[in-house]
C-alpha cells in the first residue's frame, strides 16, 4: 500500500489575497465614479439640447404666427384690390 504524502502547498493554510481584492475593489469604484461622471455630463447635454429644442420650436411658431398675419393681410389687401377693380370701373 503506497503511503500518501502532502505536498507543501497543500499543508500551508489559504489565506485570502486581500490586497488583490481591495485593489479590484478600487478599480471598481474608480470605474463606477467615471461612469457617473459621464452620465452627468450626458444629462447635462440632453437638457441643454432639449432646451435648446424648446426655444428653435417657441420662435418657429412666433415665425409661423407672423407668416400667417402677413398672408392673411395680403389676402385681405388683394381681395379688396380684386374687388375695387371690377366694382367701380361698371358703378359710373
Amino acid at each position: 500500500m503506497a503511503s500518501k504524502t502532502t505536498t507543501q502547498a497543500q499543508q500551508e493554510p489559504v489565506t485570502e489575497p486581500t490586497d488583490r481584492v481591495d485593489a479590484n475593489l478600487a478599480r471598481m469604484e474608480a470605474v463606477f465614479a467615471e461612469i457617473e461622471q459621464v452620465q452627468k455630463q450626458n444629462f447635462e447635454q440632453m437638457e441643454t439640447a432639449i432646451d435648446e429644442g424648446a426655444k428653435l420650436m417657441k420662435a418657429s411658431m412666433a415665425y409661423s404666427g407672423k407668416m400667417m398675419a402677413e398672408w392673411q393681410r395680403m389676402a385681405r389687401v388683394t381681395s379688396r384690390q380684386a374687388v375695387t377693380a371690377f366694382t367701380f370701373p361698371f358703378a359710373g
